[in-house]
């Protein structure tokens, strides 16, 4: 059993962070939430500075649920100074860990630099702490519709009975790191009777690709003032090699480069990369 702190960016309410807990509980490991009160989706590594910072504490029998009205990593900070300061109730003696997810969609390549769920991971470490940020990735066009595509109670029960369990095992708990682990969620994740069953994890690095998002401008002269203005409306989100120009989708995804895009997205293994330069 380890001490863990659950976070996430999608909120306390999200189906992600609550299988994820359960999964957890079921599986002897002590559980102490603490996550923003609503989405906080592609918020990065923002902090509050100058003002207050409210929460409210839920009690349940199997650990407390903090609910911070700020950013994610707010809500990360805000916990570990809570359980460091003896100032909750926690179901273990020691924090041995913090899991961050599970997150509702991408968070390979670099998607990673805007995502709360891996700013988390990596305040964590730099605090002092092991830390896991782990998200399933956006479902592809060729899952069946009839498929439960977002499969957050398999996904955290495979990742809290292989990945955290070999995990534990296998890495030095004073020694500070952060890692980003990714389920896959195309054809290849799924038996053919629509059970969920990704790959082997699979160790590798960091991709050059991202989500981005092609914007119309659309503009007019206000005739009271003389100023242009206008919205930036969203037309396409397509993904992309940070080398290529903005016009260029990527062709050719189908790679045999080791990297989180190529293994999670194109080949259904669950992803794991090292975010820390330890």
């Amino acid at each position: 059993m380890v001490g863990v702190l659950l976070v996430n960016d999608d909120g306390y309410r999200a189906e992600g962070i609550l299988q994820l807990r359960g999964a957890l509980i079921r599986h002897g490991h002590g559980v102490v939430v603490c996550a923003p009160s609503q989405n906080m989706s592609a918020m990065g590594h923002s902090v509050t500075f100058r003002n207050e910072i409210a929460f409210r504490v839920i009690e349940e029998k199997d650990g407390p649920i903090v609910v911070v009205e700020g950013t994610p990593v707010d809500a990360l900070r805000m916990g570990i100074g809570m359980i460091e300061r003896h100032e909750i109730a926690c179901p273990f003696d020691k924090l041995g860990i913090v899991i961050s997810g599970i997150n509702k969609g991408t968070n390979v390549g670099l998607n990673t630099c805007c995502s709360g769920t891996v700013a988390c991971a990596v305040e964590a470490c730099l605090l002092g702490y092991r830390a896991l940020a782990v998200s399933i990735v956006d479902p592809s066009d060729d899952v069946p519709k009839a498929i439960n595509t977002w499969p957050f109670a398999e996904a955290a029960e495979h990742f809290v009975a292989l990945v955290l369990r070999n995990f534990l095992q296998q890495t030095d708990a004073t020694v500070a790191d952060a890692w980003n682990v990714n389920y896959p969620n195309n054809a290849l994740a799924y038996q053919p009777d629509g059970t969920y069953a990704p790959k082997n994890p699979v160790f590798c690095q960091m991709s050059v690709m991202r989500l981005y998002t092609h914007f119309e401008m659309r503009s007019m002269l206000d005739p009271r003032t003389g100023m242009r203005t206008g919205l930036f409306v969203p037309v396409e989100t397509v993904w992309m090699s940070s080398r290529a120009k903005e016009h260029e989708a990527v062709a050719g995804h189908e790679n045999t480069t080791l990297n989180d895009y190529t293994y999670c997205h194109v080949r259904g293994h669950v992803t794991i990369v090292k975010l820390s330069s330890r």
